[in-house]
């Protein structure tokens, strides 16, 4: 299952500044509280700056190989298709199956995009899915 990056750059950060802040403490036995809580939150700041970055390049680098799946009208119906394929993955009567199925086809070609349209034509709505990664 696909969870937004934010959660993903939060959870790291807590564990960056966590294991920063036991590496600070065991290495300054004689340093005085105040010194000790500044330098932690300086290399806390630089660690999550460090962890922005390297978010932004694994979004780039994933960009390029996600897939995007978009909901169009078709007629009387409802099509899922990919980019880059020349036949639709799915045939929908009603937008509502159309975009249940779109969302776990999406989530599970992670990392993907999706877009659905409105009848007219006109983009509804955009979802990014990210992979998942345990740490």
């Amino acid at each position: 299952m696909a969870k937004p990056l934010s959660k993903r750059i939060r959870k790291s950060f807590r564990g960056t500044a966590k294991s920063v802040g036991r590496r600070l403490d065991s290495t300054l036995p004689g340093g005085s509280p105040p010194a000790a809580v500044l330098t932690g939150a300086a290399i806390a700041g630089v660690a999550g700056v460090a962890g922005v970055a390297a978010a932004v390049g694994y979004l780039r680098r994933n960009r390029e190989k996600a897939a995007t799946f978009h909901v169009r009208a078709n007629g009387e119906g409802w099509l899922l298709v990919r980019d880059g394929a020349d036949d639709p993955v799915a045939e929908f009567r009603t937008k509502r199956k159309a975009v249940q199925a779109a969302r776990k086809t999406a989530a599970g070609s992670a990392p993907s995009r999706l877009v659905i349209y409105t009848a007219d034509g006109a983009e509804q709505v955009s979802h990014n899915y990210e992979l998942v990664r345990d740490a």
